[in-house]
């Protein structure tokens, strides 16, 4: 497989309120006043975007064991995935000049499966003050195959959440081409050879910020957008149902452990962070125009276990 368009440069957002609430509520932490002003992003490490396929190796980083003072660099005990779509820029935005949230749809031409992969506890000790590197870097799995905006034009659903609050004018998303749209997306994981089992589910149909509103947003700075550049959605998550016991409606792990939710069980024992072996898939699935079922294709890795020595 190959990387399905030349990427020139790449962003990732931080869009959903679901995950936020989800993931952040419960840890005792506070959503950022921008959140809901703007959709928060921060630029990604374009060297490190691999297709399906590739083996995501457990990367290595500082933090602090439990009874200790000073921190380890070591490998991650919390290996995580996330549940996201990636935009790719076919219409490129001139340095200088920007787009508001109605316009900027034109500029998309269309999405792939998106995997953020994630260190926890890598990334609590080294997000302040300047936020993730290492615990976001190591690695970003996307789908080799592009799913164009007119094939997803019959899946759209209503505008963003955040159109019907105060936001800024160039934010405002158009009512009919808003880029969210029915996209049921799911993470299965096999383990020690035994069959997939689907853990988590989300729909894109539940987003608070679109990708229009991101790329309106971005180019509001007039840095410019390139065609190629890939604008990922954020983690995806969609409301956390009452009973917290088997299929999760979460974006993430980390959602779901602070919900304190019992996923399914995967290789004859509980859940809990990604292990060395799993083979992790995402898949996505919307509706055609005829009425069928299609799909974005599978976004699978295997984890392989941490470098142990180095040049």
């Amino acid at each position: 497989m190959r990387i399905p368009m030349q990427i020139t440069d790449y962003t990732d957002s931080f869009s959903s309120l679901i995950h936020a609430q989800n993931s952040m509520h419960p840890l005792g932490l506070e959503l950022p006043p921008a959140f809901t002003e703007y959709p928060m992003g921060y630029n990604g490490r374009l060297s490190s975007i691999r297709v399906s396929g590739i083996d995501v190796v457990r990367p290595n980083g500082f933090y602090v064991n439990a009874g200790d003072t000073r921190p380890t660099f070591q490998p991650t005990k919390q290996l995580d995935f996330e549940i996201e779509l990636g935009a790719f820029i076919s219409n490129p935005i001139e340095f200088g000049r920007s787009k508001n949230a109605k316009t900027a749809a034109k500029h998309i031409f269309g999405y792939v499966l998106h995997n953020d992969w994630s260190a926890r506890d890598i990334q609590k000790y080294e997000m302040p003050p300047l936020g993730p590197m290492h615990s976001k870097g190591f690695i970003t799995t996307i789908s080799p195959w592009i799913v164009t905006v007119d094939a997803l034009e019959d899946s759209k659903t209503k505008p963003p959440l955040s159109n019907e609050t105060q936001i800024h004018p160039s934010l405002v998303a158009d009512e009919k081409d808003h880029g969210v749209y029915d996209i049921e997306l799911h993470i299965s994981i096999a383990r020690n050879g035994d069959k997939p089992v689907k853990i988590v589910r989300a729909n894109f149909a539940d987003s608070y910020w679109s990708v229009p509103q991101m790329i309106a947003y971005q180019s509001s700075a007039g840095h410019g957008l390139n065609t190629g550049d890939l604008v990922a959605s954020g983690t995806i998550a969609s409301p956390a149902p009452e009973n917290k016991t088997g299929l999760g409606t979460y974006g993430c792990l980390l959602e779901a452990f602070a919900q304190r939710h019992r996923l399914p069980e995967v290789g004859g024992k509980p859940m809990s962070w990604v292990e060395d072996g799993d083979t992790v898939t995402m898949d996505g699935w919307f509706m055609s125009k005829d009425g069928r079922m299609c799909g974005f294709g599978g976004l699978t890795s295997i984890i392989q276990p941490a470098r142990s020595s180095w040049d």
